[in-house]
């Protein structure tokens, strides 16, 4: 095989040379990792999925849709008291007990709100929960035991 020759076939589309930097509303250029804050919808439905915000989309919801900024705010609140929380367990048995809690907690008191707001808060905590259990932090946890030397869970 030749390597000077070219891979590509010749029929083969080229990319554009430049790329279109999506700038906001002051000029300045998003982050490359950040998400287009333009649809509310869609950060409505990722907080639903109980996924964090980025500062820029907090940002867009606060000036574009108020209401669903202060639901984000309460989420993000939560879900950092629960990683607070999680951090200061001292066994496997801890962070689930902890877990059936927080979720018993929350449901009780968003238990009056719609229920997008209830999917934004439980799965903030699940997706929360789920991140901790994959931790180096949570392998160094030991499960507790009876006093038969079974685990309790």
């Amino acid at each position: 095989m030749n390597i000077s020759s070219n891979p590509m076939p010749r029929n083969y589309a080229r990319l554009p040379q430049t790329i279109e930097v999506p700038r906001t509303q002051q000029g300045a250029a998003l982050a490359v990792n950040a998400t287009p804050v333009s649809d509310t919808d869609s950060l409505r439905a990722k907080l639903i999925s109980g996924k964090e915000l980025t500062p820029a989309e907090l940002e867009y919801l606060k000036q574009h849709a108020p209401d669903l900024y202060h639901k984000a705010v309460k989420v993000a609140q939560e879900r950092e008291s629960y990683k607070s929380s999680l951090s200061q367990s001292r066994t496997k048995n801890d962070t689930i007990e902890l877990h059936n809690q927080t979720l018993t907690r929350v449901l009780a008191e968003v238990k009056n709100s719609d229920a997008d707001e209830i999917m934004m808060h439980v799965n903030a905590i699940q997706d929360t929960y789920r991140t901790f259990v994959h931790s180096k932090e949570y392998a160094k946890l030991k499960w507790e035991k009876n006093g038969t030397g079974h685990r309790f869970f």
